[in-house]
């Protein structure tokens, strides 16, 4: 059960925040500036770039705050001259502190958090009692004043068994502590075999003060250091000098998980059962989730640390707007993103009502609806002005007839918003999609959100798994090659991925081309290095029909693959790409006729021909490693399936038995001569 019994606590407690935007360009200017004159006592973990990540961790932090723990009087958020984007510092509960408003001036700018903890009992304003936490620290259900002081005004100071001499030599946090560990004992006479709990801690200012005054030699090392050192005096050296004089109560936390029966995970989360008082829980961990379930803890911390990847991070993050979705009265009401939807149209006048009425009726407001109207001669055109007069988000440009690329750059052209949307205008999107989309790209903070889609038949719809193809929820590479090994195969078609608008906007189709646009718009994109986020949920409807908008015939489109495949040859990413990840891009252009000879059933001989002749550019590669290629293989079933068809065709103009139609005669082939022999009736006499 949580700890909200009435509040016998009347004095005021506060809480105050360290943050850090570590990605700031004049913060990390200075960081860098001053990492110079510190190379000789320096550690790793010190200047790790995860300890100044921001998670959007204090936003969320927040949001704990307000939801579960209302009785906090003033919120201090320390700053080295940073204010969070989205901070509503109107708030009259918000107060943002610099650094320079309580720490003395000859050791700014100190990047060193043990020496800025040491400083914070002096910032103006806060109240004698008050609560520290960092900005990864958040709060699981309500509690009361009683959960983090005595009714006296004692803190609670909790703490686990301690690992410090264990983890001294290796870790710079743990050889602090341990350090404060044995300066108490030496002081006072007696050892804590304790350690802080990693999560949000209690403090009096006079507690504070009096330790200073205690340890005052110690304490000048917060003068020394502008970035984390051994020689550093940790602040837990507070809660260890008030244990040790009657000042604090001490309350300890299970350091392990304690071995709780089959289904606890399941039942926690069904009952809101709350479990252990804190638990410190690394991003890394792939099952995070059911770690934190699993405890379901009071107080909890989701610690970035060097073991981390972003996609960690993004896990991170989706499960805490899971946790908490909804926005605290401390954050601005920022205006939402726009978003710029570029439709192509030709000759639709049978489908583009559809996909306009999607648009325009989507769960997510502050769009606009480009319409590229390209030379079309049926009511297309009369479709989008009467969508112009029911919708204003709805814009027209028309042109002549010039070819889907160049009324897709038209339309990049004139799109001011902060992401990008395709559709086709023979298609329609699911209506919650935008909402979708553009919630997934701000919480991670990538260039390109992949999505699944649905192909419609028209007797069928098909699921196109965006999961199949993309196992990770995040990808970033610093080589190309490793774009093209892991998500070369994932995209479907064009319009089942979200850009922003920053990201492309140098980025065009290729005027003229008809064919394999997407794919070459795709692989410029690739060429950039985005950051790649899946979202593995159907948002878009990809009409497969003959007469489309955007497909060309089957002649148009066969005799223009060389032109195109050369292109896909000159492409950056192709030509900067090594041997192997040329051949990974060989494999993924083969598609093409692997798609052709679905589509196209009765065009087969043509389109054997030309896989004949371009299954040659496999020849360039390790024949080995080309076996295992997705579409290679795809060509090898054709091709033996194909001969096997051709083969029995060829046996049977030699030999064979069937019947005609009407089952009235039975007709042998024998060297290509047909023989003709009545089929006896039943009942009748020969």
């Amino acid at each position: 059960m949580s700890d909200n019994q009435n509040n016998k606590i009347e004095f005021p407690v506060d809480l105050v925040y360290l943050w850090v935007d570590g990605s700031d360009k004049e913060w990390l200017a200075k960081k860098q500036l001053y990492l110079k004159t510190s190379e000789k006592f320096l550690k790793e973990e010190a200047v790790a770039e995860c300890r100044a990540k921001d998670n959007d961790e204090l936003k969320m932090s927040l949001r704990c705050v307000e939801k579960y723990l209302p009785w906090i009087n003033k919120i201090f958020i320390v700053t080295d001259n940073q204010i969070p984007k989205w901070l509503d510092t109107t708030n009259p509960r918000i107060k943002v502190i610099f650094h320079k408003d309580f720490i003395p001036e000859k050791i700014l700018p100190t990047f060193n958090s043990s020496a800025i903890e040491l400083y914070l009992h002096l910032i103006p304003g806060l109240s004698e009692h008050f609560l520290y936490a960092n900005d990864d620290m958040f709060i699981n259900c309500k509690l009361s004043p009683e959960f983090f002081f005595t009714s006296d005004g004692k803190p609670i100071i909790r703490m686990q068994k301690s690992l410090c001499k264990k983890l001294a030599s290796k870790s710079t946090y743990s050889y602090m502590v341990l350090k404060m560990q044995e300066l108490i004992n030496k002081r006072f006479g007696k050892y804590y075999n304790f350690e802080p709990h990693h999560n949000i801690d209690s403090y009096t200012k006079t507690i504070c003060l009096k330790c200073e005054q205690e340890f005052a030699k110690e304490y000048k090392t917060r003068e020394q250091y502008r970035f984390r050192a051994d020689e550093d005096t940790h602040r837990s050296i507070i809660s260890y000098y008030a244990l040790a004089t009657g000042q604090a109560k001490l309350k300890v936390i299970p350091r392990t998980d304690f071995h709780l029966p089959f289904g606890t995970t399941f039942f926690n989360k069904l009952t809101g059962r709350y479990g252990v008082d804190s638990k410190y829980l690394g991003i890394e961990k792939s099952d995070l989730e059911k770690r934190f379930y699993y405890v379901n803890p009071k107080l909890f911390c989701f610690n970035d640390n060097d073991r981390a990847a972003e996609f960690d991070r993004i896990n991170a993050k989706k499960f805490l707007k899971k946790l908490l979705p909804e926005k605290s009265s401390f954050e601005k009401d920022v205006e939402n993103p726009l978003i710029s939807i570029i439709v192509p149209v030709y000759n639709v006048e049978k489908y583009l009502r559809q996909c306009l009425e999607t648009l325009i009726n989507q769960t997510y407001k502050n769009i606009e609806i480009i319409c590229i109207n390209n030379g079309s001669t049926d009511k297309s055109s009369e479709i989008l002005v009467e969508f112009t007069q029911k919708d204003s988000r709805v814009k027209i440009i028309t042109q002549e007839k010039s070819g889907v690329s160049t009324a897709r750059n038209s339309g990049l052209k004139i799109a001011s918003g902060d992401y990008i949307m395709f559709v086709d205008s023979d298609d329609w999107t699911e209506i919650d999609a935008c909402e979708k989309l553009v919630s997934e790209a701000q919480l991670t903070g990538t260039d390109v959100v992949l999505f699944s889609h649905y192909d419609v038949f028209p007797n069928s719809k098909n699921l196109y798994d965006i999961s199949k193809n993309c196992k990770k929820s995040y990808y970033k590479f610093d080589n190309i090659d490793d774009y093209i090994k892991n998500i070369i195969y994932a995209p479907g078609i064009l319009c089942d991925k979200f850009y922003r608008k920053d990201f492309i906007k140098n980025i065009t189709f290729i005027s003229g081309l008809a064919q394999a646009e997407d794919m070459l718009f795709w692989f410029e994109v690739l060429y950039n290095k985005p950051a790649i986020s899946v979202l593995n949920k159907p948002l878009y409807n990809y009409r497969n029909i003959s007469a489309s908008s955007i497909l060309n015939t089957f002649e148009s489109s066969i005799k223009k693959y060389d032109k195109t495949y050369e292109l896909l040859k000159q492409s950056n990413l192709f030509k900067n790409a090594s041997k192997e990840g040329q051949m990974y891009l060989t494999d993924k252009c083969m598609n093409y006729f692997c798609w052709m000879w679905v589509k196209h059933k009765n065009k087969r001989d043509i389109i054997f021909a030309e896989i004949q002749k371009y299954l040659k550019e496999y020849d360039n590669f390790d024949k080995i490693s080309v076996k295992n290629l997705t579409n290679y293989k795809k060509l090898q079933k054709i091709i033996k399936s194909y001969k096997n068809r051709k083969f029995n065709e060829f046996v049977g103009k030699i030999f064979s038995i069937r019947n005609d139609a009407a089952r009235e005669y039975k007709i042998i082939t024998l060297l290509g001569l047909e023989y003709k022999k009545p089929i006896a009736q039943r009942g009748s006499i020969n």
